[in-house]
């Protein structure tokens, strides 16, 4: 984003979110990109205030934060995602078994996946295949740059 938007910005790695929730928390550093789950109790108190989402649409519990898309027109998103996942070599038909069940879950799962803010979204094993393709395809070009631009 910071390249396409010619903004600079120094990126910082860190082993977590909570460390760099620390360090945004304290002033070391201005601006952090960080998951809803890591931020929202400081939201809520007031000791943080998020800017905008990257995900393409505005988050159903932060229905009045803009994403980055509606304040800079930027084709810019991301989102973390979690993955229910097993073993190479698994039978395809206990995975499906499993992907079937899961997809069944029951409102009260899925109401207390909403309350950790996290947004479900069942997709069959081929959907979820597709998926990982595409999320392959379009972030490997960036880290391949930003590795070597960190190895000159």
């Amino acid at each position: 984003m910071a390249a396409k938007e010619n903004i600079k910005l120094t990126h910082v790695a860190y082993r977590g979110g909570s460390a760099a929730l620390v360090d945004v928390l304290a002033g070391h550093v201005k601006v952090g990109m960080l998951s809803w789950s890591t931020i929202v109790q400081h939201v809520q108190a007031g000791t943080l205030i998020p800017l905008a989402v990257t995900s393409a649409e505005r988050l159903p519990y932060a229905p009045t934060l803009p994403t980055l898309k509606e304040l800079w027109r930027t084709d810019f998103t991301a989102s973390t995602w979690f993955s229910l996942s097993g073993p190479p070599g698994m039978p395809q038909e206990v995975v499906e078994l499993i992907n079937r069940e899961v997809a069944k879950a029951t409102p009260e799962v899925k109401r207390q996946l909403e309350d950790a803010t996290i947004v479900p979204q069942t997709m069959t094993t081929a959907e979820f295949k597709a998926f990982i393709g595409r999320e392959t395809e379009r972030w490997t070009p960036l880290i391949k740059r930003i590795t070597s631009e960190k190895a000159q």
